[in-house]
């Protein structure tokens, strides 16, 4: 209980910090923009959001045992996918 709740909170502070970021960002940026470029800042970050919800998809729909095969065969990134998929609920969380 006590480790689900650290990470829930750390998990909370991450996303705030975040949000904050993306609202600063977003605000300097539109602060007297237009119309055209205020669309495409919110299509950015539609985009953004886009590319964390695959990634997150694929890593709880992945099957560890091909990784750890392409690992021993020091396959590029194949370190990185096992450690994705041994974590896929973290990341499922983060990257949502």
């Amino acid at each position: 209980m006590r480790k689900s709740l650290k990470w829930a909170s750390t998990i909370a502070v991450i996303t705030l910090v975040l949000a904050a970021i993306f609202s600063i960002m977003s605000n300097g940026v539109l602060h007297g923009a237009g119309a055209v470029v205020g669309i495409l800042v919110v299509l950015v970050i539609i985009l953004i959001h886009l590319l964390f919800d695959i990634i997150g998809v694929a890593a709880t729909a992945a099957d560890e045992v091909p990784f750890h095969a392409m690992a021993a065969k020091k396959v590029r990134g194949a370190k990185h996918a096992v450690w994705i998929t041994k974590k896929r609920r973290s990341c499922l969380c983060f990257l949502q």
